[in-house]
């Protein structure tokens, strides 16, 4: 929609008899895999709204790859402007422990928080800086991204090419 989220478009403005939900979390709320009507998203604000007996929207602030940092990040940023009643953060894991440790991911191009001598949260935004960052933020970069996220054809060679290697390593 108008604001970067897989559903419908909706107002910034919350109507007044609506309960609007804002779900944060990475690529298993993103859904790109699979339509709207089957995503999380609408699964949720359509079963809400039977149980609760009026309307309800549920806007999911997500990526791919996100940990809570940016997570928070987003909440702190973007979802607050949109005065949800609710926030959920879908959490697994599988994956989001690791996302959120520079120790154990030790992804270049992701924000970290850690813990200072007094127990308060502090940005480790030495992401910024590195070359792969500044390489996903550049216009090639983008297009990129965009095409391995999105373009059959590109996962379809992805496969086959981890597939090939799986099967190489295996012989």
């Amino acid at each position: 929609n108008q604001y970067g989220m897989l559903r419908p478009p909706i107002e910034l403005e919350k109507p007044a008899s609506m309960y609007r939900i804002a779900l944060l979390g990475d690529s298993y709320i993103e859904a790109l895999q699979v339509s709207y009507d089957n995503s999380v998203t609408n699964q949720l604000e359509e079963q809400l709204g039977k149980k609760l007996d009026k309307p309800v929207q549920v806007l999911p602030f997500a990526a791919s790859g996100f940990g809570t940092a940016q997570q928070l990040l987003m909440l702190q940023n973007q979802v607050l402007n949109f005065d949800p009643d609710l926030v959920l953060l879908a959490f697994l894991p599988g994956n989001d422990l690791v996302d959120n440790s520079a120790h154990l991911l030790r992804s270049p191009y992701k924000p970290y928080f850690t813990l200072d001598k007094s127990g308060q949260l502090v940005p480790d935004n030495a992401f910024r800086n590195s070359f792969i960052n500044r390489f996903r933020r550049s216009v090639l970069g983008k297009l990129l991204y965009w095409l391995r996220e999105r373009s059959v054809l590109v996962r379809v060679l992805r496969y086959r090419i981890a597939t090939f290697s799986d099967n190489e390593i295996a012989s």
